[in-house]
């Protein structure tokens, strides 16, 4: 029972860090390579400012999020965006610098937008890759190593470890032999006491 839960947990867990890999981590990377190639356009700040997210345990503090929203204008089609650069998006305890990332853009002032050609849509301010962009692969990669690992020793466990019924065709392999065994010295000693009594009846005969 112990083999299969931790083959069932390390299946779990290699989905799940896959998953943030495949599906979230590698698509942000691409993206943040590919932005330093993307055209540019005039856009302006429409809002700028350092949210904060309140924790709800005691012990932990508030965490801080730049928030900057721009328009921005392809082929006369209007855009808005929130991305300062792939992967900015998370939060954290350093409040200083998040109130840096804001003063770079101040609310009415005009920017630069990078948008992707081929999805006008997607845009960023500060194009390229950053640490954060690798953020989702390094914490899909917690998941997916040990479930990787907790799967494959669970696979040689069960693999190397006799089943109960390869153990009980055993013992009753050995349980036949035994009993063979006590068949053929029962026959031995048959054997040598009938032959006894041949020669008692053939010495007998004799005496006769």
């Amino acid at each position: 029972m112990g083999r299969l839960l931790l083959g069932f947990l390390g299946i779990v867990f290699f989905l799940i860090g896959g998953g943030l890999i495949l599906w979230i981590g590698l698509p942000t990377l691409n993206a943040a390579k590919a932005s330093k190639a993307w055209p540019t356009v005039d856009g302006i700040v429409i809002e700028s400012k350092v949210r904060t997210k309140k924790s709800n345990d005691r012990k932990d503090g508030p965490t801080y999020q730049a928030v900057v929203l721009y328009d921005y204008q392809v082929e006369g089609q209007e855009y808005s965006s929130d991305r300062i650069w792939f992967g900015g998006e998370i939060s954290t305890s350093n409040r200083s610098q998040m109130r840096n990332i804001v003063k770079e853009y101040k609310e009415g002032e005009a920017t630069t937008v990078y948008f992707d050609p081929q999805n006008p849509e997607e845009a960023v301010l500060q194009p390229g890759a950053f640490f954060t962009s690798y953020f989702m692969i390094i914490f899909g990669s917690v998941f997916a190593a040990p479930g990787a690992i907790m799967t494959l020793v669970a696979a040689f466990v069960m693999k190397s470890k006799p089943s109960t019924t390869d153990s009980n065709t055993f013992g009753r392999q050995h349980d036949n032999m035994a009993a063979f065994d006590d068949n053929h010295d029962q026959h031995e000693d048959d054997d040598f006491y009938g032959s006894d009594n041949q020669s008692f009846d053939s010495n007998w005969n004799d005496d006769d």
